[in-house]
């Protein structure tokens, strides 16, 4: 697929880590040039334009006349709505996806054509409901009616993956590490990156195997320790 990504923001760039590497063909609009840099060096088959989301001739430079889906996921609503109307309006793609981040513009941007709206309040919301189930675990993201979670892991000391390679933890079925996190720089996993204390890994997986990856990168240690 052709993918438009309009931010480069936290949700932007692990959407992109998601999709990174399955073939699609991405583009990602972002007007931080720094965010920009980031990006263009961690993923290099990445179309990075330093650009707004809103403007045509940016959109067109990302490639939105040939475009299978846009998604706009900056954190201003009326920036992932227009962005959604000129690549629908003007350019016929045939799926728009936006994020909104006031519950009550949900609504609007559902009556004025965008195809998906996705609520990050809600998703917070959710992550309030999982407290208790996700202790050390923090949630980034949850689609597919909270069936999928993108996890943040921050590994104890005491954490019975500190130290081993990727290839050397069973991580449960349904599960795939996205990204790993060192002193502030994120990595492309491989089956030979360590992990080690301190690291932050983010995780993909099923709502139902959170239990066996806490058990497995977090451990029985004190949790609230591993949130700090």
């Amino acid at each position: 697929m052709k993918i438009i990504i309009v931010g480069g923001g936290k949700v932007g760039y692990y959407l992109l880590k998601t999709l990174y590497g399955k073939k699609h063909k991405i583009s990602v609009v972002e007007k931080d040039p720094v965010k920009c840099a980031a990006i263009a060096e961690e993923m290099d088959s990445v179309n990075v334009i330093n650009g707004d989301g809103t403007e045509i001739n940016d959109l067109k430079e990302a490639g939105v006349e040939e475009a299978d889906v846009i998604a706009a996921v900056t954190g201003k609503d009326e920036v992932n709505l227009i962005s959604c109307q000129i690549a629908k309006k003007n350019f016929n793609i045939p799926k728009t996806i936006a994020r909104v981040n006031n519950p009550k513009n949900e609504g609007v941007l559902k009556s004025l054509g965008v195809d998906n709206v996705v609520c990050s309040t809600a998703f917070i919301a959710n992550v309030i409901e999982q407290e208790v189930v996700l202790g050390a675990i923090r949630s980034l993201l949850t689609f597919y009616h909270g069936d999928l979670n993108i996890l943040e892991i921050k590994i104890p000391h005491n954490s019975p993956s500190d130290g081993k390679k990727i290839m050397e933890i069973k991580l449960p079925r349904d599960s795939i590490i996205i990204t790993v996190i060192k002193a502030d720089k994120p990595i492309v996993p491989r089956g030979d990156t360590q992990i080690d204390e301190n690291d932050l890994v983010i995780i993909m997986s099923r709502k139902d195997k959170i239990d066996e990856i806490k058990a497995v990168l977090v451990g029985a240690g004190d949790e609230n320790e591993a949130k700090n």
